[in-house]
């Protein structure tokens, strides 16, 4: 086997770091679980300036997410529009929905849980 240089040992290392970093982003993503709000209708709605809060009639607790009153969009993501337009929609409508809600999201010094998908019950996911 040959002997490397201090260079190419540092390089070699620092390509194998780098793979690791990659492997550990991906895995971390894949270890955190959703959870979904209960069944039912929309109760209030409340706009901000980069978020909406939204009030089911029966609201679900999710760990590590101090604040349980509401649930919170990000307005500043790209798929927001979609997702509130799907929550305006039910509102008016007084149909029942169901909430993905991932992680949380800080709203001035309140942490509340954050939506990621919003399941409209014209569709299976609420039968």
């Amino acid at each position: 086997m040959k002997d490397l240089s201090d260079y190419q040992f540092i390089k070699r290392v620092r390509v194998k770091l780098k793979y690791l970093g990659i492997l550990a982003f991906l895995v971390s993503g894949a270890a955190f679980s959703a959870s979904y709000s209960e069944v039912s209708i929309v109760k209030g709605v409340s706009i901000g300036e980069n978020f909406v809060r939204v009030k089911l009639q029966n609201m679900k607790s999710l760990e590590n997410c101090p604040h349980q009153s509401w649930y919170v969009l990000d307005t500043t993501a790209d798929s927001s529009k979609l997702l509130y337009s799907g929550i305006l929609s039910a509102n008016a409508a007084k149909t029942k929905l169901s909430l993905q809600i991932t992680d949380s999201h800080s709203v001035g010094s309140k942490t509340y849980p954050k939506i990621t998908h919003v399941y409209l019950c014209d569709t299976a996911f609420c039968s």
